[in-house]
């Protein structure tokens, strides 16, 4: 089982893998301002990326979470998103590859898990190509 970060952008519920993540952030009003390009990290200087916009939307509303992610001795990005819902054990079997493309989402997403609970699709975020 491998731990994922459950997170909500848009209509989309996405995963991304809880081991290369560093922070956990919830953004308030005042954190709202300045969020594009680079902000002060833990003493680091890090990107602000708005997974939002990277889906599609052209006028986000503002964003309530985001997180910290890094894999290995990279700099690490903050990206932002609307919720941030908590882990997920998932077995890496159970995720099913795309049937077509999902549009703009296609070069982010690899793979869904069907939540048989909810009838929900959570898609993989692979955010390691960014």
């Amino acid at each position: 089982m491998t731990s994922y970060l459950h997170i909500v952008c848009l209509p989309y519920h996405l995963l991304v893998d809880a081991r290369h993540v560093q922070e956990v952030l919830e953004l308030e009003a005042a954190d709202a301002r300045n969020i594009h390009g680079c902000r002060l990290w833990r003493d680091n200087s890090v990107r602000v990326l708005d997974l939002r916009v990277m889906l599609g939307e052209t006028a986000p509303p503002r964003p309530q979470g985001g997180m910290v992610y890094a894999e290995g001795e990279a700099d690490g990005i903050m990206f932002l998103c609307d919720k941030v819902l908590g882990l997920v054990q998932a077995d890496e079997a159970a995720f099913k590859k795309l049937a077509h493309s999902i549009g703009q989402m296609v070069h982010l997403i690899d793979a869904v898990l069907p939540d048989a609970a909810t009838g929900q699709l959570l898609y993989h975020l692979r955010l390691g190509v960014i």
